[in-house]
């Protein structure tokens, strides 16, 4: 995004900007409470292994005249370090957007940093040294600011504060007010200019204490020299005068008190979704001269921006150095399936992932073409132009990852996305592409892609997609034992995945240097396993499902007492504990996708042995289904069989479903720990 500027003037220096913002500040530097370096324990959270005493954000704007307008972020922490496990609080780091591409940049000013520990009834301070601070590249785009406090133990309070200096005023940075530590205050303040307007969106579950916004006033002094000479007496006169720029600003102030810890739950999507924090995005802006202008006010100036960005929409409308390998496939492929598959392989197998995630390309297409590497962007925008250019109805999908948190439909806002898929559309199904992974089919996405919905990009239209679709982590165990006197079980499993079990399965198989470190991974992480012979049928035919065959023998997995052998039926296929162990919960529970998991067991007794005891059988269902499990055990002759049986429907589970789901687990889990007696007769 270009730099914003004044176009009526043409300023040589700047001299001052000014802001009026009368608000006292919350803290000062170096100004401690001897209460708080005395406190032992949080009153409010006894177990809080430290805790935030403040933090403080002031965000303004200044000006110069080279760059325009840019963003000046202050941030003020202070620290109680109460156990050893708050130790982790003394590293910091501060998340920079500096692009190896652009000269729009953001980098640290002024950073200051103090520990405090209470030494025979004195303050002890100790300053952040130089040493102790370091810039590491994190990304093409980001780069992080590392700094470490000294002299950290149990009873230091640290702090620190520093300036941002950002070129990006398109979207501002969240400023964030829950952590995994309590906090007793947090307080963000916001001036903005006149010429800006900005959405912001508030999330989390912790109500804030104040909100306000006011009228303030603003300035921006700047000097302007120029000298004159006469030729006839040879003087030089210069002259010096100052153009003052009047205006009027909006001042926000946000502040919570006592802010609980955020705690995270098992099978939650992403803790950005639920930690309290503020979030902007430029709505217009309205200078002098320059007249008013709008920034992805609705879905349609999203995707209008996006198509008419060179860097995106830009790429797609290029492609030229794809003809070769359009015409390859065109040679092999005639149905739109086949030419589908045939281009998504090629580009998986030809430009490789570099880990980075962006809507945007690291450079351009045709030069991650050449050099067979790229971001998100790049692969998938790739796989896009092929697949146009093949002849199929394809376009980009922009979406947010699950780390990055969920997009709110209902606020256009292009910074909340960070990653880009591929679509076709055949027969009128749309499938979803994503080329950055080497084992996954046509149709199933990455984990870290099922979000919520993306947002198809194209000239003609643009829409809300899902990308769930439906696939499940499916599995089936099949186990014929037998089982002996000296409590050794020998026989045959068999394991059919399919969907993201196959998946997971072929990532964990390939990414090993033989398929006899798999197997020797696996004896090792089951008790008592040894596998004799193995074989694994479409393991490379990506749209089928993986069939695994051992022969095994398992020892270690039964008890014998006197003339009663115990074992568990379930072998190493039982849910061992329940994952969900608050008695309350917040926030949903995010499967990704819906799980099936049937388990069959055949087991032949010893020869002079009888059942005395099995487990009874039970089925469990909640919320018409949402998930089941069932259990059930037969006798004939001298075979036992087992069927376990289950099931979750849906992907999601709101808050108020939770003590239901949970009780389900206790129930299976309960259930799948009981053992099977035999007695010798």
């Amino acid at each position: 995004m270009k730099k914003i500027k004044f176009a009526a003037f043409t300023f040589f220096f700047l001299l001052l900007a000014i802001f009026s913002y009368s608000q006292k500040l919350p803290m000062k530097l170096k100004k401690i409470d001897k209460k708080d370096l005395k406190m032992k324990v949080y009153p409010n959270d006894t177990s809080a292994a430290a805790v935030i005493l403040g933090d403080f954000g002031n965000v303004y704007f200044d000006y110069s005249n080279d760059d325009g307008f840019y963003v000046v972020y202050e941030h003020h922490t202070r620290i109680k370090i109460l156990k050893k496990e708050g130790y982790k609080w003394a590293d910091q780091k501060i998340i920079l957007y500096d692009s190896k591409h652009s000269k729009y940049k953001e980098k640290v000013i002024k950073l200051k940093g103090y520990t405090y520990n209470l030494v025979d009834g004195k303050v002890k301070i100790t300053k952040l040294k130089s040493g102790s601070k370091f810039i590491e590249r994190i990304s093409d785009y980001k780069k992080a600011y590392k700094f470490t406090m000294p002299d950290v133990k149990v009873g230091s309070i640290i702090e620190w504060t520093y300036k941002v200096r950002s070129d990006f005023i398109f979207s501002l940075k969240d400023f964030i007010f829950q952590y995994s530590i309590p906090a007793r205050f947090c307080e963000y303040r916001l001036e903005v200019p006149e010429y800006f307007k900005y959405k912001h969106i508030s999330k989390g579950f912790v109500p804030f204490n104040v909100f306000t916004h006011n009228t303030g006033n603003g300035k921006i002094e700047i000097g302007q020299s120029s000298r004159t000479s006469s030729y006839n007496n040879n003087v030089v006169t210069s002259s010096y005068k100052v153009n003052t720029i009047d205006f009027s600003t909006t001042q926000y102030r946000w502040v919570i008190n006592n802010v609980p810890a955020f705690i995270s739950e098992p099978m939650l999507n992403s803790s950005d979704n639920y930690i309290t924090q503020i979030g902007f995005e430029l709505i217009s802006t309205y200078f002098p001269n320059s007249g008013y202008k709008t920034y992805t006010h609705t879905w349609d100036d999203i995707n209008k921006t996006l198509w008419m960005n060179k860097w995106f929409g830009g790429q797609i409308r290029g492609g030229s150095f794809l003809n070769s390998v359009v015409k390859e496939i065109s040679n092999s492929a005639t149905s739109p399936s086949d030419k589908t598959i045939q281009a998504f392989q090629w580009v998986k197998k030809n430009i490789k992932w570099n880990s980075y995630n962006s809507i945007y390309p690291d450079f351009t297409l045709a030069k991650a073409f050449r050099e067979k590497t790229g971001n998100s962007a790049d692969v998938n925008l790739i796989l896009t132009i092929l697949l146009q250019k093949l002849g199929l109805d394809a376009n980009p999908v922009i979406l947010s990852t699950r780390k990055n948190g969920l997009v709110n439909p209902f606020f256009p806002m292009l910074s909340k996305f960070n990653y880009v898929i591929a679509s076709v559309t055949i027969d009128d199904k749309m499938y979803l592409l994503d080329a950055t992974e080497l084992y996954n089919p046509v149709g199933l996405l990455p984990v870290r892609c099922l979000n919520g919905q993306g947002r198809m990009i194209s000239k003609k239209e643009t829409k809300w997609v899902d990308l769930n679709s439906g696939i499940k982590f499916e599995t089936e165990i099949n186990a014929q034992m037998t089982i002996n006197e000296q409590g050794v079980f020998n026989g045959n499993i068999n394991e059919t995945d399919k969907g993201y079990a196959a998946y997971y399965f072929r990532n964990e198989l390939f990414s090993k240097t033989s398929e006899e470190k798999y197997i020797e991974e696996k004896e090792n992480s089951h008790l008592g396993l040894n596998i004799e012979k193995y074989s694994f049928i479409d393991k490379d035919i990506l749209n089928k499902p993986v069939i695994e065959n051992y022969s095994v023998s398992i020892s270690d997995n039964i008890s014998l007492a006197g003339e009663f052998i115990y074992f568990n039926p379930m072998l190493f296929y039982k849910q061992k504990s329940n994952p969900f162990k608050l008695e309350k919960r917040s926030y949903p529970v995010d499967f990704a996708f819906p799980v099936k998991e049937l388990y069959k067991g055949s087991f032949i007794i010893p020869e002079g042995y009888v059942v005395e005891e099995i487990p009874k059988p039970l089925t469990v269902n909640i919320q018409g289904n949402a998930a089941s499990f069932s259990y059930n055990i037969s006798v004939k002759d001298n075979k036992i069989e087992i069927v376990s049986n289950f099931i979750i429907s849906k992907s999601l589970f709101i808050s108020n479903e939770y003590p239901y789901l949970r009780k389900f687990y206790d129930k299976v889990v309960e259930k799948q720990k009981e053992q099977i007696v035999l007695k010798k007769e």
